[in-house]
């Protein structure tokens, strides 16, 4: 089988403890022809010299951030160096959360799977706790009709959107897809909008038994659901009403457009 150059899009600000462990990962994966985009989003905890001390240039480069990348513009940051660096169309992206641990033959078996399709799908890794305890497969189905999430979808239902932990496509794919929008979504949906773009293009969406990641599940964003809780409107909110209207915008259909804005509004009314 060809070994193809893998490009790993990893995201971190001031996690050092949790970056550690997922370089390490890296570092001893079975698997060595890969190249770190470590997208730094303002760390001043150590954790780039860190990295700078595990990889020596030719596997690791730093984008720099001001801090307010958050995750999607962190995957743009991504992007941008992928389309400006990267001339291999048939290379694979694998985008990666910092706080990730991998099993050793991980980015050995994203070539394998990468190579078992026809270049145009987007495959997504799953995931499991740090007790081996399953947590999500990383394929959604948005009904837009009703306006909802299944976060896995019921047999004979096409998913249309995916998880972005782990997730895998060639350069290519990227290419064709485009970037985020980190203004709109800077953090949540913001990777359900960039999949969803990619299955309305035409890729096809994989959760793939073969690649398994472990997270800390114990980590958790922000949940505020009314006006009145503190922090609705927070970027760390999942159910950040704007964001949401954002997503509306962005990828709904039009003739539910409306239909589904009155319903993210009327959600947040106590």
């Amino acid at each position: 089988m060809i070994k193809k150059k893998i490009y790993i899009i990893l995201p971190t600000h001031n996690r050092k403890n949790y970056l550690e462990k997922c370089l390490f990962c890296f570092r001893n994966q079975s698997y060595q022809d890969f190249f770190i985009v470590l997208v730094n989003d303002g760390s001043n905890d150590g954790s780039i010299e860190l990295a700078q001390s595990i990889f020596s240039e030719d596997q690791l480069t730093i984008v720099n951030g001001n801090g307010n990348l958050w995750w999607g513009g962190s995957l743009n940051k991504g992007y941008h160096w992928i389309s400006k660096n990267v001339n291999d169309l048939n290379s694979i992206v694998v985008f990666m959360n910092d706080d990730t641990i991998l099993p050793q033959d991980y980015l050995e078996k994203v070539n394998q799977e990468i190579q078992k399709g026809k270049g145009n799908e987007l495959i997504v890794s799953q995931i499991y706790n740090l007790e081996n305890k399953f947590i999500d497969g990383g394929l959604y189905y948005i009904d837009w009709k009703t306006y909802m999430f299944y976060a896995e979808p019921q047999e004979g239902i096409k998913p249309n959107c995916q998880s972005s932990r782990g997730l895998c496509f060639t350069v290519e794919s990227f290419l064709k897809i485009g970037g985020f929008h980190p203004t709109l979504l800077p953090q949540y949906l913001s990777d359900i909008e960039f999949t969803m773009r990619g299955y309305e293009l035409g890729l096809e969406l994989i959760s793939s038994k073969e690649l398994m990641v472990k997270l800390d599940d114990k980590q958790t964003g922000l949940i505020a659901n009314k006006i009145g809780d503190k922090g609705l409107f927070s970027k760390k909110n999942f159910n950040n009403p704007i964001h949401r209207i954002n997503f509306i915008l962005l990828r709904c259909p039009w003739k539910f457009k409306l239909k589904n804005i009155f319903r993210v509004i009327q959600s947040i009314i106590p």
